[in-house]
């Protein structure tokens, strides 16, 4: 038996999240690996993902291993999976691992991006939010300082979500502008169901001057998603990188 870890780039844009679902019409990242995988190691593999990615979000170094008895060499098997996996799906690295190595558990943190253009784009419209209206980003990265560090953000958090409890310890987040667009960088030990697209969204409220920027500290104190501003679309999301 054997420990392959994979690091993969997808668009998210044609698929209902990472999770595989039983419905055969509905296509997901995972659904498509493991039917790429069977197809040439011929046998049943079980995937595990660094991060379940929601329906409409990218990735460019989302994580993940799986165990197999095949022999096959690390490179064979990001040529196969190329080979056989839809062109917005691509292995981009390959290697075995110790056999206790499992990718959610064992990552320390993990890194996003949020993509916000100021104007319409017909390039690259897919993969960030278009926001034309004035945001204030002096106020926006005020209010963006409050959640650095360790806070409860079941304000941020999608209601009801599952989850043994809501702490994440932000280490770095911050705007920059490049060109026409803003650009959230945000690294956290966990992030939970929403967290990013919840924070994105309440910080354009804070652009257009509709929460104030002391406010979102208040929404940490609250534990209360009403408390917090809309979720911004998905599209804007990329999962960059997953640290160990």
């Amino acid at each position: 038996m054997r420990n392959i870890k994979l690091v993969l780039e997808y668009d998210g844009k044609n698929y209902c999240g990472w999770q595989y679902q039983p419905v055969s019409t509905v296509r997901t990242i995972q659904g498509e690996l493991i039917r790429a995988l069977s197809v040439f190691l011929q046998e049943e593999v079980k995937v595990i993902a660094a991060g379940r990615t929601d329906t409409g979000v990218h990735a460019l170094g989302q994580v993940v291993n799986f165990k197999t008895n095949s022999d096959m060499e690390p490179r064979r098997i990001v040529a196969a999976l190329n080979g056989t996996l839809p062109p917005d799906i691509r292995a981009v690295s390959c290697k075995e691992v110790s056999l206790d190595f499992n990718a959610r558990f064992d990552a320390k943190k993990r890194e996003y991006r949020y993509y916000i253009t100021r104007r319409d784009r017909a390039i690259g419209r897919y993969y960030c939010w278009s926001y034309r209206a004035a945001l204030d980003i002096e106020q926006i990265r005020i209010a963006t300082a409050f959640l650095a560090g360790e806070h409860d953000f079941k304000s941020f958090c999608k209601a009801n979500s599952d989850v043994a409890h809501h702490k994440c310890n932000i280490e770095f987040i911050e705007w920059t502008e490049e060109n026409d667009y803003l650009i959230l960088t945000i690294i956290s030990n966990r992030f939970l169901h929403n967290m990013v697209r919840n924070i994105v969204g309440t910080m354009v409220e804070v652009g257009l001057g509709n929460i104030k920027a002391s406010d979102v500290k208040k929404m940490l104190e609250a534990r209360d998603r009403r408390t917090a501003g809309p979720k911004a679309p998905a599209k804007g999301l990329v999962l960059v990188k997953v640290y160990y």
